[in-house]
Order: C-alpha cells, then structure tokens, then sequence
C-alpha cells in the first residue's frame, strides 16, 4: 500500500473467497459489512444514506452481540480470531453520518475511545521524523510536569534543527520506485513536522513566539500548501495526506484562502476513501477558526484519532476457522 505502485491486496473476490470468508465468526462477517456500508454512505456524502445508516446500525449490533460472546469465552477471548474481532469494531466508525438524525438517540450517541497526542501521522510519514513527533510528544508531556523549561527548550530547538536538516532525498534513495513522488511526499511531511513542532510547543509553552519562528511556520505552510494542492493533489498520494491537511489547518487560523483550501480538501478526501475520519477533522478545525481562541492545545479540545485504514488483514487466520 505504501510503495505507490499496484497494490497485492486489490483483487477480484471469487466464490472460493466467499465461501472461505462464511467460515468466520459473526462478529468478522458483520463487521465487515459494517466497513463496506460506512465506506458506501461516505461515498455518497449522506444523500442517500437514510437507509444504509440504519443497516449499518443493525449490523454493527449483530457484530457486536456476537463479539460480546466470544470473550466470554475462556481459552478463546485472547486468541487470534478474537483480537481481529476487535480491531475490526474498532476500525468501524460509529457513527457513519454525523448529520444529526440520529444525535437524540441514546443508543446511537458516539462514544469515542480515540489516543494519541491531538494527532498521529499514518504510513507515508518517514521514520526519521515520525521518531522527532514522538519527541515532541514526550517533550509537550515533560512541559506539564513542571522540569525545567530551559533545559527543554534547549532540546526542542535541537528537535527542530533535525527536522530541518532531515534528507528528503536521502529518504527517497531508498525506495524502489517512484523516487521523484517519494521527494515530494518527504518534502510535505518535513513542512507538517515542522509546522507541528513549532505550534505544539508554543502552545506548553516551551517555544516563545518570535520572529523567527513564526517565519519558519509561514515558509513550511507555504510550501505545504503547495504540494499538497499540486504535485500531491493526485488521488493515490492524497489519500494518506490527511495528517499534513490536519497541521495545515492549525496553521491556517489567520489565513482564509488557506482555511478554505483545507476545508474543501477534507470533504473531497471523505468522499474519495469512503470514511468520516476527514469530516471528523474538518468540524474540528471549523470549531477552532470560529473561535477566539488560537495555539494548538486550543483546537484540540480532546485526543481524536484520524484512522485511515478501515481494515484488518485476517489472511493468516481465516484457514483454521
């Protein structure tokens, strides 16, 4: 999925998948289900989705029901199958249309159990700087317990200096193919990481807003806006651009071309994979632009967790059902 050419795990479901897949747990097929509907109602934008969403629903309690039943299961609830289970329901937005019928009904009222420091980047982020996000995490956390500020400070300004010298190109070296996509893809992810490591930590604060780094944030948004709504505009690459179009959105409280960019980038991206993860995002920093409020711990007014991906892989555990 991540080497940008054609994908092992697209294929043409024959009856022998069928009849293999009818094998697993209720709680699998269902769940399933449940991802295929979600994926349906997203792609059409709730038009049409009265009577899907209550399929959905239905089918989303029969998953449920029967997964309840297999962890009660003593010698069964930790294995395999079970855990796959889980990460399925897990997978499966719980509420598919967020359009407001269904927000009076207590049984339908999300319960969101969401982690992550405000937002976690997914498979296209290069190692590097995905280790300086999680730095940066630690070093917000460290903020909190009162250590002292200079010497984090220190170490942030260090964080910052690896996430701008951080090789792009070097990076792109080691993949096999599609070397001049995997340039601009490093390029956007060094821009988010930077926004990212500038605006969380002025808001502990552990930055203080000067000059020169409010100059390096307008330099990275621009940029930022730049790939993503040109070279990485195409729809094999935007579907994993959601973390970026998050950062660039904190970013963009002051500047409404880019505010509408990002807002109109999100509702594509929603319709294009199929799931709500990108409206999620969208009324989140809706909530924020609206608002007197700015920095970042002020548009994130609780954890959220943008998932992407909207399946488990049970290649290894369907033959011994």
């Amino acid at each position: 999925m991540t080497l940008l050419g054609k994908s092992p795990y697209v294929y043409q479901i024959s009856p022998d998948h069928l009849r293999q897949a009818s094998k697993a747990p209720d709680f699998l097929q269902f769940g399933v289900l449940c991802m295929t509907l979600n994926h349906r109602i997203n792609r059409l934008q709730h038009e049409q989705a009265g009577p899907l969403t209550e399929r959905f629903y239905y089918y989303r309690g029969i998953a449920l029901s029967s997964l309840n039943q297999r962890l009660r299961l003593t010698g069964r609830n930790t294995d395999d199958v079970a855990l796959a289970g889980v990460l399925t329901i897990l997978l499966v937005d719980e509420d598919p249309t967020r359009s407001g019928e269904f927000e009076e009904s207590p049984a339908a009222n999300p319960q969101y159990l969401v982690y992550g420091n405000a937002a976690s980047p997914f498979h296209l982020c290069p190692p590097a700087l995905f280790v300086e996000i999680i730095g940066i995490n630690h070093l917000r956390q460290q903020a909190l317990t009162n250590i002292k500020m200079q010497g984090l400070q220190q170490r942030a300004y260090d964080a910052l200096q690896r996430i701008r010298n951080f090789s792009y190109a070097q990076w792109a070296d080691s993949k096999p193919t599609s070397r001049v996509v995997w340039l601009l893809v490093g390029d956007a992810y060094r821009a988010a990481t930077t926004l990212y490591c500038i605006l969380s930590l002025q808001s502990q604060p552990v930055f203080l807003d000067t000059a020169s780094l409010r100059g390096q944030c307008l330099s990275a948004g621009r940029n930022l806006q730049r790939l993503l709504e040109g070279p990485l505009s195409h729809q094999h690459i935007r579907r994993f651009m959601l973390w970026p179009l998050v950062i660039l959105g904190v970013h963009a409280k002051t500047d409404g071309t880019m505010r509408s960019f990002v807002a109109c980038e999100l509702s594509n991206l929603s319709c294009q994979i199929g799931t709500y993860a990108p409206l999620t995002a969208k009324s989140m920093l809706e909530r924020f632009w609206s608002s007197d409020e700015t920095g970042w711990d002020a548009c994130f007014d609780k954890p959220y967790a943008f998932t992407m991906q909207i399946a488990v892989d049970t290649s290894g555990i369907i033959d011994p059902l």
